[in-house]
């Protein structure tokens, strides 16, 4: 445990910036579920508690611990179906995904190059703004009372398989023929993750 403390300590002010969203996306849920309904206070203290162990040590499994929590924390809390704090707890997920990824895939110590956060950026982005619009439709199904059945069924279908052929040609393809990310994978040219690589 003191290991830890010391490599968040002495992390550089991006990696720091990463922990920090990582407990803000955990408090911003944390009001998202109060204001959406009622849920016990101790599921509402524990959040940040498992948010400053996801910061602490975001390498374990104590993100997708967290993640699962989240779910069912919003899935006790929560009655309705559709609420407009939906969509912050959503981006609030995400958020807690990228960064915990980010900060457990790169060096602590090391600062992160600008290209980095450009491709990350984009791809957060589109995720988003997929979320959002998922949140639209299900806030219009829910004013204007459409029954769900087949047609739901194969809609949620289709927009899974446009998600899925989306990442593949935004991110998996790029990446096997050379796209942006390769500049932060390639070991042989660059440090880790584009970071010069000095003297043997």
């Amino acid at each position: 445990m003191r290991d830890l403390f010391i490599d968040v300590f002495t992390s550089s002010r991006q990696q720091g910036f990463l922990r920090v969203c990582i407990v803000g996306a955990t408090l911003c849920f944390a009001l998202a579920v109060l204001m959406s309904g009622h849920t016990s206070t101790w599921a509402i203290v524990v959040l940040p508690v498992l948010g400053v162990l996801c910061a602490i040590n975001p390498h374990t499994g104590f993100p997708t611990a967290t993640m699962l929590y989240l779910l069912a924390v919003w899935a006790a809390g929560v009655e309705t179906p559709w609420t407009p704090w939906s969509l912050v707890a959503a981006v609030c997920m995400l958020v807690l995904h990228t960064c915990c990824a980010i900060a457990a895939g790169t060096p602590s110590q090391a600062p992160l190059p600008p290209g980095f956060w450009t491709v990350y950026a984009v791809r957060v982005g589109i995720i988003a703004a997929a979320t959002t619009l998922l949140w639209a439709l299900a806030a219009l199904t829910e004013v204007t009372r459409l029954h769900g059945g087949v047609v739901a069924g194969l809609a949620a279908l289709a927009v899974i398989t446009l998600g899925l052929v989306v990442h593949y040609r935004l991110v998996t393809r790029k990446e096997d023929v050379g796209g942006p990310a390769d500049q932060f994978t390639d070991r042989r040219d660059h440090g880790y993750y584009g970071l010069p690589q000095g003297p043997a």
